[in-house]
């Protein structure tokens, strides 16, 4: 039987295409072909991840971004590009989930202190022992109106802010992934000329 060691030329092919051979005619892929490979499924990974977060109120995100930024200084070819590409879209919905959790948090608290205030002027609290609440008496339309206004307008923001976040880190992941199955890198953004992107930006 033949094998590859004795085929100088046939090696030296194999060794091109990232393929080393073995005694005995046994083929398997070169160290630098399989770790290229484990890293190629590290960041589909991270794409999915970054996918499911806004499932799992952002914590599959935040496992993403600390897997990006443990692995993009560790290697130099196209692959750099979609780690940096996860890290920015994460930093994006980042900022906008926490504009829109501080925001519901603001107009909750503002909206609870108004109706805690409509309380106290509706009932006697000096001595709670006598306390007699009937929340079917309390006088809800003492709410001023600019309040009701104030909060509502705040929850839509929120929810708009929330909507804007999952659909970047949907559509982002998406486009990613797709660019990562064609073994290409990726730019800054989604609006970039793709055939324009460098490897390692």
């Amino acid at each position: 039987m033949i094998t590859d060691h004795h085929r100088p030329e046939a090696s030296g092919i194999l060794t091109h295409l990232g393929i080393q051979s073995t005694l005995g005619g046994r083929i398997s892929a070169s160290p630098k072909a399989t770790s290229e490979a484990d890293e190629r499924n590290l960041a589909f990974l991270v794409y999915g991840l970054l996918f499911v977060s806004p499932f799992s109120l952002g914590l599959t995100a935040l496992i993403a971004a600390v897997i990006a930024y443990m692995r993009k200084s560790q290697i130099k070819n196209y692959i750099t590009s979609h780690y940096a590409y996860q890290i920015r879209n994460f930093w994006v919905v980042f900022v906008l989930w926490s504009m829109a959790t501080f925001i519901a948090l603001i107009c909750t608290v503002f909206l609870t202190f108004t109706i805690i205030q409509i309380f106290m002027t509706q009932y006697d609290v000096t001595d709670w022992r006598t306390l007699d609440i009937n929340l079917n008496d309390l006088d809800t339309s003492k709410i001023p109106v600019v309040s009701i206004i104030t909060a509502a307008s705040g929850f839509i923001v929120s929810a708009f802010f929330t909507l804007i976040a999952t659909l970047w880190i949907l559509t982002t992941s998406t486009v990613g992934f797709l660019r990562l199955i064609k073994h290409k890198c990726i730019g800054k953004d989604i609006f970039q000329a793709y055939a324009d992107c460098k490897t390692g930006n």
